[in-house]
């Protein structure tokens, strides 16, 4: 617990920590009620993903005055691709009633058999509804040298996008 940590507002994220009985890694959401943090949400990895979860990332932000979440976890896949580290981020948003997933991204390309342990969700960011996510090991050889990835709303949908890939 505390492995990787983000506050906005009256909304704190702490990852890390405990996992469910199933083995899902989880992260939990805490808001300020005016006089104590309260533990308002327990975010269990999706199920659509395979993998422990391992590290994660957090961080917090908002979309169309919602506030938004995301859990970056490096170590875990989408069922369609194959590699173990390819990873994924999972974005949750808040509708003034309860927290909901939003959307699971995992790397944007991967050009297999060279691109497939990226870590894409190694680090997360967020200002606004942009998104900002590292994947360290993004290269011909899973050894770098990692790109960055803006990541954003597509008009009128509940889909986000790669919008523009960030390298050295």
């Amino acid at each position: 617990f505390g492995s990787a940590v983000a506050l906005r507002g009256n909304i704190a994220v702490v990852a890390g920590g405990r996992a469910t009985s199933s083995g899902r890694r989880v992260a939990f959401v805490f808001r300020f009620d005016g006089s104590a943090w309260v533990e308002e949400e327990a975010i269990l990895r999706p199920t659509s993903l395979i993998g422990n979860g391992g590290d994660m990332s957090v961080a917090v932000g908002e979309v169309h005055q919602y506030p938004l979440v995301l859990v970056g976890m490096p170590n875990s896949r989408p069922r369609d691709i194959w590699s173990a580290g390819a990873g994924a981020v999972q974005i949750l948003a808040f509708n003034w009633q309860r927290w909901g997933v939003v959307d699971v991204l995992g790397p944007p390309l991967i050009d297999f058999p060279n691109e497939v342990d990226e870590h894409f969700g190694r680090a997360v960011a967020a200002f606004g509804d942009t998104l900002l996510v590292g994947a360290p090991a993004d290269g011909p050889t899973n050894l770098g040298p990692g790109a960055a990835y803006i990541v954003g709303p597509v008009s009128e949908t509940d889909e986000w996008d790669t919008y523009q890939e960030l390298l050295a």
